[in-house]
């Protein structure tokens, strides 16, 4: 675990996997926003302020196009951790080859128990790689 303050919040980041890769950066963009960008963190956030209270109140995922930032989905409540924290889980795709053909495709539902098998019987090789996650906090 660590912990950075930016600006009028204190970050506590969790690190989820502790057999895997776990890594991130976090950029505050506005006073109650941030971007971060990794895989496999928990960020729980409290103001600096001991009286207040912060909350998670909306995390986005996003990918980069043309330079611009794009929202792919809102994250609910399982999928983010919940009002106190902000999961920053990085995105699956799986990927196969075949017959000299690349393909790729994101992983939304993982079951890592599953052998995931192609139509044609390829198998298909689970990555895993960085998110881009636009998270806003509110304080109480």
């Amino acid at each position: 675990m660590d912990t950075v303050t930016l600006v009028k919040y204190e970050i506590e980041i969790r690190y989820k996997e502790k057999d895997k890769n776990c890594y991130g950066i976090i950029v505050q963009t506005g006073e109650d926003e941030f971007v971060g960008s990794g895989i496999h963190l928990q960020l729980k956030f409290r103001p600096v302020h001991k009286d207040d209270v912060a909350v998670v109140r909306q995390v986005l995922e996003g990918t980069m196009k043309g330079g611009q930032r794009e929202t792919i989905r809102l994250l609910n409540g399982d999928e983010s951790g919940s009002d106190y924290t902000a999961d920053i889980p990085g995105r699956h795709y799986y990927t196969a080859m075949a017959n000299g053909d690349f393909s790729a495709e994101p992983a939304w539902f993982y079951i890592p128990e599953l052998e995931q098998v192609a139509g044609n019987g390829v198998a298909k090789h689970l990555v895993e790689a960085p998110g881009l996650y636009k998270v806003s906090v509110l304080t109480l």
